[in-house]
């Protein structure tokens, strides 16, 4: 598979117990021009979002747990961060991953805008992979169009 590295794209971890950060960041970065940031809470990952705004010329990927481990009393569930976070930029794409007890949330999680749900397993980054591939195609497509648009345009200026 060979793709130009030419989508910026940003995936946010929201997850407190992630193993699979390292792997989907060597999986994805011969393809893609990617930054990875990881939270452990939601709450960071939204103040995050506050502050540094979800700009759009870039790709805006999270990844959210639907269960958080912390030391605080209270911390946002995923469900919780998802509607958050689709209120603070409704363009962001966001994957719910979680255990198999977790799925039966995953119908209400597509409901409140999640792009896909996933089960942690062997495969987990192999599904992200495919999703986030599934998100960033049909940008690119986009893109192309309007380069080549534009290079149209100066051709005809030219003329």
């Amino acid at each position: 598979m060979t793709m130009k590295r030419d989508v910026p794209v940003n995936i946010y971890i929201v997850d407190s117990i992630s193993t699979y950060e390292r792997e989907l960041y060597s999986t994805l970065s011969p393809y893609l021009n990617i930054s990875v940031r990881r939270f452990l809470t939601g709450e960071l990952f939204i103040e995050y979002m506050k502050e540094h705004g979800v700009p759009s010329r870039r790709v805006h990927i999270a990844i959210v747990a639907f269960q958080h481990v912390s030391a605080l009393e209270y911390v946002m569930n995923g469900l919780e961060i998802l509607e958050v976070a689709k209120r603070v930029s409704p363009r962001i794409n966001v994957i719910m991953v979680g255990q198999q007890e977790d799925l039966e949330f995953g119908v209400q999680a597509h409901s409140a805008g999640a792009f896909g749900v996933v089960r942690y397993t062997q495969c987990t980054s192999l599904q992200l992979f495919v999703l986030i591939l599934r998100i960033v195609g049909p940008l690119r497509k986009e893109i192309r169009v309007k380069q080549l648009v534009s290079i149209v345009l100066e051709l005809a200026i030219s003329v």
